[in-house]
């Protein structure tokens, strides 16, 4: 019986899922159903003779075909595209750990560190002051190229993901081991290459791709079988050489091949002391008829990595976007959960004014009985004098809140990653003052005037600077004092 994925696991309610190699696009859309996440559609081409417009103008085709309105985006990257080092790490602070890595990646590629996007999987902790970590490294332009397909094709990433990790992460919520330290073994047989994938509870911990013909893994012939059978053993050999952890017990065996390789008896002699397993599609994924039917005619296609992506995009380790973005990402999502905050606190601002204004609403209705026998017409009058003035005040209120939030918006928008923020006051004279820490005093005097350069603020004093030392070197404490610009908007 297929898997039935957790609904704290499933991605999303909605999920289009894309992978893209040298040869073909393959594009999944599935959505939540119930206690399921059902694989709706999926569509595969031929890319071999198309560029980039053509292959973002299939895909903008295919969701037009699928029916697709508003769903989130994940692409997932060949295992062949990525570059991954098993490595010591002299420390177990994980902060330590990736500024550590973030130095030391460009050491183990031919590419300078600009020129790629890497993330790691921690896999545990060794001699009590080492960790072990598995680093996943992927060249810039590949990852971009692929957003700007996406987005050519009107539509918006919201992950980047290795095929391989979301693999082993399905494979491991299926099959839980009774013995969580004893790691398990994949073989994952695609149309152009055969990945050797190691993973325990859940998290890869050793990749390796190789070219192995197709026509050759499933051969009867004893000969080419043996091939196969020599590849996987000498795998199994770097993989205890790396030291990274026990040796496996049992190898699983998924992709392009049927039940019938575990019977394979020069696979079975040579794999002599591994338990095989082999996993069909069905035992994974909910697929209807129309899916398989395509399928059916791509026989040199393997759709696990896509699927398993879309199943596991919310429990990735390996997210391998550029730093650069990320960050943007973390920022503006920060943003728009301040901008909630602040217009949540207006609005019970403005209910509170409300609930005032009806009291005394109701409290001049009472005096005003009080009153009316000798005095009714004054009265009256001014009761609707006290309603205007109360109108006018709210919408006063209500046409200042927006200026608010655009000069708090611009002060976060002008603070460069290298300063950080420690308090910050709006006082009712349109003066804002705040405390901030830079990473140099030049930082804080470029600040000030990047700040002086806005429309949006005037009057900008320092009101104190003061160095001092931390671990990684000297700060710069300071504090600025910023007059808003009422008239930014002429």
């Amino acid at each position: 019986m297929p898997f039935e994925i957790d609904k704290n696991i499933a991605s999303a309610k909605t999920l289009l899922a894309v992978e893209l190699d040298s040869a073909n696009l393959i594009i999944s859309y599935g959505k939540m159903s119930k206690d399921k996440f059902d694989l709706e559609n999926i569509a595969i081409f031929d890319i071999t003779q198309n560029n980039s417009d053509e292959i973002a103008l299939k895909i903008k085709q295919t969701i037009a075909v699928f029916k697709i309105k508003n769903t989130q985006v994940v692409n997932i990257i060949p295992n062949q595209y990525v570059i991954t080092k098993n490595i010591e790490i002299p420390s177990i602070d994980p902060n330590e750990i990736k500024e550590i890595i973030d130095l030391q990646a460009g050491r183990h590629t031919p590419y300078s560190r600009n020129e790629i996007v890497m993330d790691y999987s921690e896999i545990g902790v060794i001699h009590g002051r080492y960790t072990k970590v598995l680093l996943a490294i992927v060249k810039r332009e590949i990852v971009e190229e692929r957003e700007k397909i996406i987005k050519s094709a009107g539509l918006k990433l919201a992950g980047v993901l290795l095929g391989a990790e979301c693999l082993a992460q399905l494979i491991f919520e299926k099959y839980k081991e009774p013995d969580s330290d004893i790691p398990v073994f994949f073989v994952h047989i695609g149309g152009q290459n055969i990945d050797f994938i190691a993973a325990k509870n859940g998290i890869l911990i050793y990749l390796r791709t190789a070219q192995i013909p197709l026509d050759i893994v499933l051969s009867n012939n004893p000969e080419q079988s043996q091939q196969f059978v020599a590849e996987v053993k000498k795998t199994i050999d770097l993989y205890c050489s790396e030291e990274l952890s026990k040796q496996p017990e049992k190898i699983y065996f998924s992709g392009l091949i049927n039940k019938d390789i575990i019977d394979n008896e020069t696979l079975k002699a040579g794999l002599e002391g591994f338990r095989l397993r082999y996993i069909d599609r069905s035992d994974l994924f909910y697929l209807n008829n129309d899916t398989i039917s395509v399928l059916s005619q791509y026989s040199d296609v393997s759709p696990f990595y896509v699927f398993s992506g879309m199943l596991t995009k919310n429990i990735a380790h390996l997210t391998l976007i550029p730093e650069d973005v990320r960050l943007k990402n973390q920022i503006t999502n920060k943003a728009k959960k301040f901008t909630m905050m602040a217009i949540l606190s207006m609005s019970i601002l403005v209910m509170l004014a409300l609930f005032l204004g009806v009291k005394a609403f109701v409290r001049n209705i009472y005096l005003e009985k009080l009153t009316s026998s000798y005095r009714q017409e004054n009265t009256e009058a001014e009761r609707l004098m006290a309603i205007a003035d109360r109108t006018g005040v709210m919408k006063r209120f209500l046409n200042k809140k927006g200026d608010l939030l655009t000069t708090i918006e611009e002060i976060f928008l002008i603070l460069p990653e290298e300063v950080y923020l420690n308090t910050l006051d709006v006082r009712e004279d349109e003066t804002i003052t705040f405390t901030a820490t830079a990473d140099s005093m030049s930082r804080v005097f470029s600040l000030v005037t990047n700040i002086e350069n806005s429309k949006y603020f005037k009057n900008v004093t320092v009101d104190f600077t003061k160095s001092r030392v931390v671990k990684n070197g000297e700060v710069a404490d300071f504090g600025l004092t910023l007059k808003i610009e009422r008239d930014f908007e002429k």
